[in-house]
């Protein structure tokens, strides 16, 4: 759902999740987000648009592969439970849920995009992985809530 203060791309006031991260953002303290910026440089408004969403949608996929990568590490996984490439798939596979927030145009025409997936939104995703066995799907959906809420967004 996109702010309805959004008027034309641009809102009246700086949100704080442009400065701040998406930890400032209220429905991102229960649900996993992340944002990116497509820069002024880039000429055509609808490609600025897209940048940012996809480099939001990138920071993501790096915040979850990060956060499954360190529990694994530290043993919070069974030995042999999540292989690298599994972690790879799920990390790249989810950005698929994550949807636009919310986008914000600054004053020198620099394009913040916030997306924003939540944690059934990801049990799906994972549940759809015909990559992953189902004892890799289970372990990830029964700890899916404690991934995302360790997860940084800034």
């Amino acid at each position: 759902a996109l702010l309805s203060a959004c008027v034309s791309g641009r809102m009246a006031s700086r949100p704080r999740w442009a400065d701040d991260g998406p930890k400032a953002y209220e429905a991102c303290k229960a649900a996993l987000c992340a944002d990116g910026i497509g820069e002024a440089s880039i000429k055509n408004l609808d490609l600025r648009r897209e940048s940012a969403e996809q480099r939001a949608r990138a920071r993501m996929r790096d915040i979850i592969e990060a956060r499954i990568t360190k529990n694994y590490k530290e043993g919070n996984f069974p030995e042999g439970v999540l292989p690298e490439r599994a972690i790879q798939v799920i990390a790249k596979g989810s950005i698929s849920g994550a949807m636009l927030e919310t986008r914000y145009t600054d004053k020198n025409g620099d394009v913040y995009a916030l997306v924003r997936m939540d944690t059934e939104t990801f049990k799906k995703i994972i549940g759809d992985f015909k990559e992953l066995s189902e004892e890799q799907k289970k372990f990830i959906r029964e700890r899916t809530d404690d991934l995302l809420r360790e997860a940084e967004s800034k």
